[in-house]
């Protein structure tokens, strides 16, 4: 069995932190209990490919390998023994959060804690920090750039940003399997929006970058690659609010900008986009227009973990599972749902890419 081109993303929505992270702390549990209990999975490989047959990476198959000849084992289960021996009970596991990170009470905004603030940003990496070590990225949300009191600029906010999470660029690539390329996109502008100031913008250096990268991995080598942002993309038909997104011109990416099309041409154009996460609308995945497939790109809406952001009453949170190079399995992690007995959480399967 082969584990090198298998992992595991779990993927936060808003993140809207809260006065009382109760809920929040509980979630995050529910994220480390979902690994475990849904690990990554292999395939097996030989002459003319895959048969199509999976194991998943338990205890009991780790300690199979463990127990046996290392002369007998073979180089892909070497190998699975030096990332479990690197990487700890999480190997080949990332965690992506889609920004918005700080509280967003209208009456107290902009004090320190709330959306946008170097303080807001010290706490979401303290809790980012929280997730047993897992390797995270994140992208900015149209929330992150509104510190006005502290920052005179917005690139004097996303600088603030991009020094407290250690990143050189406000996007982010990241390879979390042989073959399997994670991608993150972030809004650069807020004070500076000639239209509508929450607007999620990616600016044109992005995009370049993002093109090229998507092609220098193409669909004929086999790649898959998820893309992530705070807002989805014009034309993947997934739920928006009319009167909240759409009056106020911030519901896509560069919705009010006339390059707002280039994205969903991208993925019309790369068959390796396998996926597409976003989060902004605060929704549940309950909705049937929360998953929608457009070629050969599944786009993904993502909740909310905590109770004072959600619009619906539920809360969630993504979990991607990619199951070596036969398939991408993709669950809801049921913040709302507590199973009484052992005050757990509830995992769906969503879909199968």
């Amino acid at each position: 069995y082969s584990f090198r081109d298998s992992c595991s993303v779990i993927t936060l929505g808003d993140l809207h932190m809260e006065e009382d992270m109760t809920f929040h702390k509980q979630a995050r549990q529910d994220c480390l209990q979902a690994l475990r209990d849904y690990p990554i999975v292999g395939t097996t490989t030989g002459i003319g490919g895959s048969s199509g047959r999976t194991r998943p990476l338990t205890n009991e198959y780790l300690q199979t390998l463990r127990s046996g000849r290392a002369g007998d084992l073979t180089a892909n289960q070497l190998q699975l023994l030096l990332s479990r021996k690197q990487d700890g009970e999480f190997c080949q596991t990332h965690i992506v959060s889609l920004g918005d990170l700080g509280r967003g009470v209208k009456d107290s905004r902009h004090q320190p804690g709330d959306a946008g603030t170097s303080q807001c940003f010290r706490d979401a990496k303290a809790y980012l920090d929280g997730f047993a070590g897992i390797p995270y990225d994140l992208v900015t949300g149209n929330h992150d750039l509104e510190a006005l009191d502290e920052f005179e600029t917005d690139h004097d906010n996303l600088q603030a940003w991009m020094d407290c999470f250690h990143k050189p660029t406000p996007q982010f690539h990241r390879y979390v399997g042989e073959k399997t390329l994670l991608v993150g996109l972030s809004t650069v502008q807020f004070r500076e929006a000639p239209y509508s100031s929450h607007e999620v913008h990616i600016d044109d250096k992005q995009i370049e970058w993002f093109q090229q990268l998507v092609e220098s991995h193409s669909f004929e080598d086999g790649w898959k690659i998820l893309v992530f942002s705070h807002a989805p993309i014009i034309g993947s038909g997934l739920r928006v609010l009319q009167s909240v997104h759409i009056a106020s011109g911030c519901a896509w990416l560069n919705h009010c900008s006339p390059n707002r099309n280039r994205f969903i041409q991208i993925v019309r154009q790369n068959p390796q986009i396998k996926c597409w996460s976003s989060g902004h609308f605060h929704l549940s995945h309950e909705f049937q227009d929360s998953l929608v497939q457009v070629g050969s790109c599944t786009f993904v809406q993502v909740g909310v973990m905590g109770p004072q952001s959600t619009r619906d009453g539920r809360r969630q949170s993504r979990f991607f599972r990619g199951c070596g190079d036969e398939y991408i399995e993709i669950y809801s992690i049921n913040h709302h749902v507590r199973v009484t007995a052992q005050n757990a959480n509830e995992e769906d399967l969503d879909a199968t890419e």
